[in-house]
């Protein structure tokens, strides 16, 4: 939405914006659904069913801001009501993102566990690598 408030609503700029939007979403999702499976440890169903319930509810969250945006105010300040939700969820990124995912230890920073047979059972975990 901020590319589109800078560069105007040409084709080519509404082009750029969705496939900037769809990579990053792509990417950040699965990025995701492994950190929060690799924090959870035991618990990683039950942290991969609130992932998906949080998504949802933000797929349904911004529609309805949108809208309601949209009804009040015209189209004009939805890329920048955007930009600045983007920004405080960057911002509550940087302040949270050595607490929200801690790091692994060990030589194998996707691996969770440390012994073998805690590896063969951690599907997070490739099994053709050991730690040592």
């Amino acid at each position: 939405m901020a590319l589109l408030a800078t560069l105007g609503s040409s084709p080519v700029a509404t082009i750029a914006a969705i496939a900037v939007w769809g990579v990053a979403l792509g990417a950040a999702l699965t990025m995701l659904q492994a950190a929060s499976a690799r924090a959870a440890g035991s618990a990683m169903e039950i942290a991969q069913s609130l992932l998906v319930t949080m998504l949802n509810a933000g797929m349904a969250a911004g529609p309805l801001l949108g809208g309601a945006l949209y009804a009040t105010q015209g189209a004009g300040p939805l890329p920048w009501t955007s930009l600045g939700l983007f920004a405080a969820v960057l911002a509550l990124a940087a302040l949270t993102g050595r607490t929200a995912f801690p790091a692994t230890t060990g030589d194998d920073a996707s691996a969770s566990s440390t012994t073998p047979q805690d590896q063969q059972a951690d599907p997070l975990v490739s099994t053709s690598r050991t730690t040592g």
